[in-house]
């Protein structure tokens, strides 16, 4: 961001339920830097208590707020989704119900929730922060699925249109 020809900003958001913009878009450097660090150190932490996982929340209300930032800029940007969860895809509390199942059919039908972040132009680059401890773990299968939220593929799981286009944005898990 130092290139007088470059502007590179930065937003917080959070996801579990529902999307939460905890620091607002700004400059990746200076004071609002700080802030972002200071939300991370001090609000992070007390967020990781959502009982759901519903990543349609974190892709559709993410890809908005970036469309939303691009309009305000001058319509062209580079968009980027730096995506890190602790939990497996569960938006009906346990993750192997039909709410669920409906939500992955929602995201990763060709022409979906993915399909179309991808074809905005979104680049999402997943970090899966989970554990395999306790009940409701997350399984290698869940990891598998994130990646092909990400990729395309994961172990023998896809998502969206495979293969991804070379017309559209590709992800990295």
């Amino acid at each position: 961001g130092s290139s007088t020809d470059l502007s590179v900003e930065v937003n917080l958001s959070t996801f579990g339920s529902g999307f939460t913009t905890l620091v607002d878009w700004g400059q990746a450097g200076g004071e609002h830097l700080s802030s972002v660090r200071d939300s991370v150190t001090n609000e992070l932490p007390n967020r990781n208590r959502s009982n759901l996982t519903d990543y349609r929340q974190a892709l559709s209300q993410a890809q908005a707020s970036l469309d939303a930032r691009a309009q305000a800029l001058d319509g062209s940007s580079c968009k980027i989704v730096l995506w890190l969860t602790d939990g497996k895809l569960d938006v009906d509390g346990r993750g192997d119900k039909p709410a669920t199942d409906a939500a992955r059919v929602e995201l990763c039908q060709p022409g979906g929730i993915v399909d179309g972040v991808r074809a905005d132009g979104v680049t999402v680059i997943a970090l899966a922060l989970m554990t395999s401890e306790g009940e409701g773990s997350v399984t290698d299968l869940d990891r598998q699925r994130l990646q092909a939220i990400a990729e395309g593929t994961g172990g023998g799981e896809t998502c969206g249109t495979v293969p991804v286009n070379d017309s559209v944005s590709n992800g990295a898990f």
